[in-house]
């Protein structure tokens, strides 16, 4: 199956004075772009080819996309913009994986040989726990 992951920007309510202050300039550019029209043909032109379209959160995806796969993408051959960072972030988030890359863990004979996880912590979890019982 075919997917197209995109960003759920709704501009819809980000055109208003409240969001944006007096930049008379950018609020006209906002409300400018045919975003409506846009989505409407993505999604009839994906519906007619069989392709799925799924909205992901737009939340940090820039700045988290930067943070963690900018420089692992980035080689000799090809630099890897903030941009390309980015939408490595939003299709992970589409796919329901997270952002976050997994740190490595540390070299041998610094803690107790190997013995860390690679895996993060989900949101729920409880804290760590103590390293020794309470008395």
């Amino acid at each position: 199956m075919n997917v197209i992951a995109i960003e759920d920007l709704d501009f819809a309510m980000e055109k208003t004075r409240e969001k944006h202050g007096r930049r008379k300039r950018f609020r006209q550019l906002i409300s400018g772009m045919p975003t409506s029209r846009l989505r409407a043909r993505l999604t009839s032109m994906a519906d007619q080819s069989g392709i799925a379209i799924i909205a992901a959160d737009p939340a940090d995806t820039s700045r988290w996309g930067a943070q963690h796969w900018q420089a692992p993408l980035t080689s000799k051959n090809r630099t890897t913009t903030r941009h390309d960072a980015a939408a490595v972030a939003i299709g992970r988030r589409a796919q329901g994986h997270p952002i976050r890359r997994r740190t490595a863990p540390p070299p041998a004979h610094r803690s107790d040989e190997q013995g860390h996880r690679t895996v993060q912590t989900g949101p729920m979890s409880r804290g760590i726990r103590p390293s020794r019982p309470e008395r």
